[in-house]
């Protein structure tokens, strides 16, 4: 974990042990944050678990997990709405001690604010506890992906970044799965340094745990695209569903792609898909046997591994909801199912859904599902810039997590040329990244675009990196991509706009710190 710097974007390695001593303000509300898989719904766990075992936060009396997606923690208007017990009327004594004293001594961890947080009402008890208008003695910590954290940055204290595995962390991890098969390490490093965009994301604990399994399970292949992996988790639970369940199953070697299933399960998954679609279009991450009706899904559909059953742990008797195994799954399928509507039924539906949580993830997994063949899909492109701009005129920062750059994994997903020399127009020849936090895959995206862009655009394209948030590994990342975009032998001037905007890459990153400015290009 590290913690961020509101003013200058670095970030610092931080203990876990220590967030609560990063300011001296009273009460202590820690905002950490970190891209989908990193680690944030273990940590909250891992947090409570070793305060219960006395080996960590001993100057709190009491450790409260909250989990925003449980659908009883989110009608929750009072303290005793938010605390784990069977029996309510001990939950109801337990609730007047702790206001009594107004939450000293009481850490309350909410896990996933992106999960339904921003949808909450003003009278909700999490949105109250995280404002101090309950418990306003008490600490908070609050976990949540970064681009749906905006509305809590005022209220913090203090903000830590789960970063994920460096690149010696991850060999360790690999080694650790393998049994220490140094051969076997090395062969699966060599597969993923073949594939830029999954290297990109192997950082992220999830991804490195997938990306292990299939290389265990598969004959020592990977997929070779974000897409390729969680997909490739959605047909593995499904086989693993058909296996466990049919005859049939247990003569399949193998699910090839969803987009050609065995009948048996092909009606089922659209119902699966259809469900996950509507929790986008509606922000829910948690379903009732209401929502299932509400869809038209019959409750004998099998839900092949795609869903869970999760007991509440704040209602009264046992109150069962279900939820996608993990929201990216969710998103991936309500993608697929947004790319088997009409063309354009497909385009009044993102333009619904623009400006929502969702809508980054669920367009990026579309874009590697359809490549943005749909014509129409150029009208979305322009409100996005649009909407970055407008952020930018109207604040005295630049967006952290600009909306350009999730504009830029799309494309890089789409693998599209004209599309990115599309884009480029409407940028009018400058991509302005300033002061924006920058993983690897975001480089291999801003390295992709540059690539296409420079090859075809006639002129300079300048792109402005100056105090972003970008470390020598991720810079040597983005090096490596430029350095591997296609140049025509037919002529020169491709490569000179390319050395154009690398000249002006390297300036802008200079003005960083020594620490990007010595980075070998």
């Amino acid at each position: 974990t590290g913690k961020v710097n509101a003013i200058l974007n670095n970030k610092v390695p931080v203990k876990l042990e220590e967030i609560f001593q990063l300011d001296q303000k009273k009460r202590k509300v820690v905002l950490i944050e970190g891209a989908p898989g990193s680690g944030k719904s273990t940590l909250s766990w891992d947090i409570c678990q070793r305060w219960g075992a006395g080996k960590l936060f001993q100057e709190f009396e009491a450790v409260v997990l909250v989990r925003v997606r449980d659908p009883e923690a989110q009608k929750a208007c009072e303290i005793v709405g938010l605390l784990p017990a069977e029996d309510r009327s001990v939950a109801g004594s337990v609730a007047v001690e702790i206001v009594a004293c107004r939450g000293r001594k009481v850490l309350f961890v909410i896990d996933g604010w992106d999960e339904g947080g921003s949808s909450l009402p003003e009278t909700s008890a999490i949105r109250r506890l995280i404002q101090s208008e309950l418990c306003c003695e008490s600490s908070v910590i609050v976990t949540s992906r970064p681009i749906a954290s905006g509305d809590l940055q005022p209220l913090v204290s203090s903000r830590i970044e789960i970063v994920g595995f460096t690149p010696a962390e991850l060999r360790q991890y690999f080694s650790e799965c393998l049994e220490g098969d140094c051969r076997a390490v090395d062969k699966l490093l060599e597969r993923i340094q073949e594939h830029p965009e999954v290297e990109g994301s192997c950082y992220l604990p999830l991804n490195a745990a997938i990306i292990v399994h299939l290389f265990l399970s598969e004959g020592q292949t990977i997929p070779s695209t974000q897409y390729g992996i969680f997909s490739a988790v959605v047909l593995n639970c499904m086989l693993r569903h058909l296996k466990q369940r049919t005859e049939e199953g247990r003569q399949i070697r193998c699910l090839e792609s969803i987009c050609s299933l065995p009948e048996t399960i092909r009606e089922p998954f659209e119902s699966v898909c259809k469900l996950a679609y509507h929790g986008v279009m509606e922000n829910k991450v948690a379903f009732s046997q209401d929502d299932f009706s509400a869809v038209g899904i019959p409750t004998s559909v099998p839900l092949l591994g795609l869903l869970q059953a999760v007991d509440s742990l704040v209602s009264t008797g046992r109150l069962v909801s279900f939820n996608f195994i993990h929201l990216s799954i969710q998103e991936l399928l309500a993608a697929f199912s947004i790319s088997r509507l009409p063309p354009s039924q497909q385009i009044s539906v993102f333009q619904e859904l623009f400006g929502e949580p969702r809508f980054r993830a669920v367009f990026q997994f579309y874009s590697a599902i359809t490549k943005l063949q749909n014509p129409g899909i150029r009208s979305i492109v322009p409100r996005m810039i649009q909407k970055e701009q407008e952020h930018n005129s109207l604040s005295l920062f630049q967006n952290q997590y600009p909306l350009l750059v999730s504009l830029l994994n799309c494309l890089f997903e789409a693998q599209d040329p004209s599309l990115c020399q599309f884009v480029a127009e409407q940028l009018k020849g400058s991509l302005d990244l300033r002061r924006s936090t920058l993983t690897l895959l975001d480089c291999l995206s801003v390295g992709y675009f540059l690539s296409c862009v420079c090859v075809t655009t006639r002129g300079e394209f300048r792109v402005d990196l100056r105090h972003s948030s970008i470390d020598d590994h991720e810079c040597r990342f983005l090096a490596r991509c430029l350095c591997r975009c296609p140049v025509p032998n037919s002529t020169a001037t491709g490569w000179l706009h390319m050395n154009l905007a690398l000249m002006d890459l390297i300036f802008s990153i200079s003005s960083m710190g020594s620490s990007a400015s010595t980075t070998s290009l």
